[in-house]
């Protein structure tokens, strides 16, 4: 079974990024919503205006969102481990 590959023309992919970018910054500097949220609404942004068909746009955001969570979510729970045994066994007063 083969997937489905999506090629955009140069210039439209270009245009599309740029102005996703300056959404992503205005989003985030000027209106103050949550970076991931402003990340999320410019990358279906930036989909669309290359012309990526809704289906495909969402399966890719969908799956690049979960690639990118599955690699941190293993950093965040050992870091909260490890925060954890620190806390108990007053190790973190000790580093303090």
């Amino acid at each position: 079974m083969t997937e489905a590959v999506f090629a955009a023309e140069p210039t439209r992919l270009l245009i599309a990024a740029a102005v996703g970018i300056i959404l992503l910054l205005l989003l985030i500097i000027k209106i103050k919503i949550h970076p991931v949220l402003s990340l999320l609404i410019s990358a279906l942004l930036i989909g669309l205006g290359a012309g990526m068909p809704v289906p495909t746009l969402i399966s890719t955001v969908e799956k690049g969102a979960g690639e990118t969570l599955q690699g941190i979510v293993l950093l965040i729970g050992l870091g909260s481990l490890f925060g954890g045994i620190l806390e108990v066994s007053g190790g973190a007063q000790c580093v303090a």
